[in-house]
Parts: C-alpha cells; structure tokens; sequence
C-alpha cells in the first residue's frame, strides 16, 4: 500500500498473488456464523482523516447490529446480496452491480448473502 499520488487499480479478486486473506470484522453478529475474507488495496492518514481506505471484500451470509459505524463507506456488489435496515425500519437491498454508501455513524442491521463480495472505500475521522 503506500503512495498516495498513484492510481491504484481494485481487482475484485485481491492482490495478485495472495488473492484475499481470511479474517475479518464482523460486530455484533445474531445470525450466521460469519467465515471473512479481505484484501486492503490502499490504506492512508490524511490531514483530518484518520483513514482513507480502500479494497476488496468477501463474506459468508450472516447478520449483525451495527450500532455508531465508525466510517463513511461507499461500495459497488460484485456478487450476492446485501440488506441494509436503517434504525427506523426502513429496508434496502443491493445486488451485483450497484451501489450503496453508509455513512458514519449509522445504526441498524447489515444482512449479507452467501458469498457477497464487494469493493469498497472507507473514510474514518475517528
């Protein structure tokens, strides 16, 4: 990762040669037992930013309650489905090919498909 002047190009598949590398993040998960998998194609300070991230994705289908999301995040589905309850019940679902942004400090629940994938960036101030 590292320099910030140069365009980086996101492969949906990972690095080149490593592809993703298992872990993962999941919160406060009620359903599933999510298997996680992830590859950071940038990752940088930036003046009032904490981090500017960016990178590829994978999961199993699983839930969890997202409570105060630390980040701002924009993301394109490549495969699977995601559903995304904002706190007031209200209901959004993304599939391959679109695209969503959450922004920090959100809460509600996150719902992903069986093998969801998606490329994404994230902004944290915190």
């Amino acid at each position: 990762m590292g320099n910030s002047t140069k365009v980086v190009r996101l492969l949906p598949g990972g690095d080149r040669e490593s592809g993703l590398t298992p872990g993962g993040h999941a919160g406060d998960v009620f359903e599933g037992d999510p298997v996680e998998a992830a590859h950071r194609f940038f990752n940088e300070k930036r003046d009032n930013i904490k981090s500017v991230r960016a990178g590829v994705y994978e999961g199993s289908a699983y839930a969890e309650k997202v409570v105060n999301y630390p980040c701002d995040e924009m993301a394109v589905i490549l495969t699977g489905e995601v559903e995304i309850v904002d706190e007031d019940g209200t209901s959004h679902t993304f599939g391959p090919g679109e695209c969503y942004f959450m922004p920090i400090g959100f809460n509600g629940v996150w719902r992903q498909s069986e093998g969801f994938r998606k490329i994404h960036m994230t902004a944290s101030t915190v």
